[in-house]
């Protein structure tokens, strides 16, 4: 039980921390503005289907991303054994993420809020 709790909690980290560090205005932003990006301008559905089905796992969504890092991370700490709690622990971090993703982005927006808020009785 402790092995599970400790995956998801290693999936959970390293998928938020490559999220945040791909957010705007961080050193991996110009990665993750490009796959915004691919297939803008075009007139077909492709590039958004695309983007949804393969992008979102891999790097822009960090609650769908435990589903595939979460695989190679599991796999790096235990091989292929107990393969059969990946599930369990994919679906764990996708929670936790959901949760603290939205902590995260609350506070940045009140951050953001505080800061205008300040600007303002500065002049």
């Amino acid at each position: 039980m402790t092995d599970i709790l400790l995956t998801t909690a290693i999936i959970s980290l390293t998928v938020l921390g490559a999220r945040i560090v791909t957010d705007r205005g961080m050193i991996f932003w110009p990665i993750r503005e490009r796959l915004l990006r691919v297939g803008h301008g075009d007139t077909s559905n492709e590039p958004e289907l695309w983007k949804q089905n393969l992008l979102k796992p891999i790097i822009l969504c960090c609650v769908c991303m435990p589903s595939v890092w979460g695989l190679g991370i599991h796999y790096l700490l235990h091989g292929w054994v107990d393969i059969i709690y990946y599930p369990l622990e994919a679906l764990s971090a996708a929670f936790i993420n959901g949760v603290l993703w939205s902590v995260y982005v609350f506070v940045k927006d009140l951050d953001a809020k505080v800061l205008q808020t300040n600007k303002k009785y500065d002049e």
